[in-house]
């Protein structure tokens, strides 16, 4: 018994452990790992320290587990570990989720043994009657349109106070900057991150400031914000032109412990992830009504893609942004439910992107031009399947991408029959990875890599 014990151990060490070659060799640089996964969507970044952020695990088929075995050994190959410090679940549908119970995320907990400091899941609700089997009548929803029995499955599973992730569950704060990560500074030379900008330099120091209290107190001073001009230790800094702007604040002392480093200067630069969309927060429908609350009875409720987690992340120079499902248009579907435009009412919350994941596989209801234009992505990544029966990418999504001249790959062949202008088609997992300055990414797949230029750090104005 030891023996088979022993042996079983052995054989699945090796599942891990071979034929696959380790991709995270440079510690020196951000990858963003975009995964081949078929009609479904997945990705892994991975910071130069070593710290893990996974967004959405799929299945294609309730019951099965064959996305999720896939996607684990790809990331402990990656990590060299099963802990990744955190899950990022964009909205509750198979193909970004899985199956509680079988596949996908729970797959990779229950199953695969992967551990996570936190998991950010969206505010649809929580299982109200324990003591009662669960559907969708012991339920009490929150933020909820059409849903399915992916989502009731997840919400018994993740509001279970006796689940694995009931403690490490959270919801997603709108417009927060930290609670992904802490936002950090690093020299564009060195790209270890620093301190978190939270606390101060100075251990000694314990006060209660923390970077939103600093926005707000450094607002007192009187200077131009429209330049995106912004005050850091007595030297006003000039993100857009990437200099140093010789104006000290006269009473310099009083911002030295407000969190940010002594040494920042024109090579210290940024890294944090910002929440942009969450629940489709503030956005109302055609008839006036919120997109938030509790539609699951209504005749034609919301799709469940308005309800998507929208992510931007900057590190230095470089950007990227990815919101699920996200939908961009008000339409109303043949199988009963409405598409709501909450594309248009995030813009205010977006900045120019180096590269974007396109919203909902290239679909057409997706991706609005002045999304878009807004966005103004120099690479653009759709994650669909081949000869998948839903059309993706939509034409129309294609040919906004092409008027906002960016670069499109695309994970697989999905439809051959669209015109898809000069995208590359590259049938494989997408890995960029952001040069130690930040200057420049490369995007890479099958061993064929890309150059880009990054565009420069840009503000972020989130508002709720």
């Amino acid at each position: 018994m030891l023996f088979q014990v022993l042996f079983i151990l052995c054989l699945v060490n090796s599942v891990y452990s071979s034929n696959y070659t380790n991709n995270f060799t440079n510690t020196n640089n951000l990858q963003v790992h975009i995964f081949d996964v078929g009609q479904a969507m997945s990705q892994l970044w991975v910071y130069p320290d070593g710290y893990s952020v996974f967004v959405d695990g799929p299945e294609h088929n309730w019951n099965k587990d064959e996305v999720a075995g896939k996607l684990a050994k790809k990331i402990y190959n990656i990590l060299n570990t099963k802990h990744i410090n955190v899950g990022i679940i964009s909205h509750l549908h198979l193909d970004h989720l899985g199956m509680a119970g079988y596949g996908g995320i729970w797959a990779l907990i229950e199953k695969y043994g992967f551990t996570f400091d936190k998991i950010i899941d969206r505010n649809s609700g929580y299982w109200n009657d324990l003591n009662k089997n669960c559907s969708e009548d012991n339920i009490k929803f929150n933020n909820i349109g059409t849903y399915s029995s992916t989502a009731i499955k997840w919400i018994c599973y993740a509001t279970d106070p006796n689940s694995k992730i009931y403690k490490i569950r959270e919801n997603p704060k709108l417009c927060s900057d930290n609670q992904i990560k802490e936002v950090k500074i690093f020299n564009r030379f060195n790209s270890k991150e620093n301190k978190n900008v939270n606390k101060n330099e100075d251990n000694n120091n314990k006060n209660d400031d923390n970077l939103d209290n600093y926005k707000d107190n450094r607002q007192d001073i009187n200077h131009d914000n429209k330049k995106g001009l912004k005050y850091f230790e007595g030297t006003l800094y000039d993100y857009n032109k990437n200099k140093q702007i010789n104006n000290q604040i006269n009473n310099q002392n009083n911002y030295n412990n407000k969190g940010f480093s002594k040494n920042f200067n024109k090579n210290s630069l940024i890294s944090k992830i910002t929440i942009v969309s969450a629940d489709a927060y503030g956005v109302k429908m055609p008839d006036g009504r919120y997109v938030q609350g509790d539609h699951h009875n209504e005749e034609y409720p919301p799709s469940e893609n308005d309800y998507s987690i929208g992510l931007i992340l900057q590190y230095g120079d470089f950007s990227f942004a990815t919101f699920g499902d996200l939908d961009g248009e008000y339409a109303k579907s043949p199988y009963d439910y409405y598409y709501d435009d909450i594309e248009s009412s995030v813009i205010k919350n977006l900045v120019e992107v180096d590269a974007y994941n396109v919203n909902h596989h290239g679909s057409s209801h997706s991706s609005n031009i002045n999304f878009l234009q807004k966005l103004n992505p120099s690479v653009s990544f759709i994650s669909c399947g081949k000869g998948n029966s839903y059309g993706h990418p939509g034409q129309d999504t294609l040919d906004r991408l092409k008027k906002v001249n960016t670069q499109i790959y695309i994970t697989e062949d999905c439809d051959n029959s669209k015109n898809y202008y000069d995208s590359i088609i590259t049938n494989n997992d997408i890995v960029i990875t952001v040069s130690e300055d930040t200057k420049t990414y490369n995007v890479c797949f099958n061993n064929n890599c890309k150059t880009y230029k990054s565009k420069g750090y840009k503000e972020l104005n989130c508002k709720v």
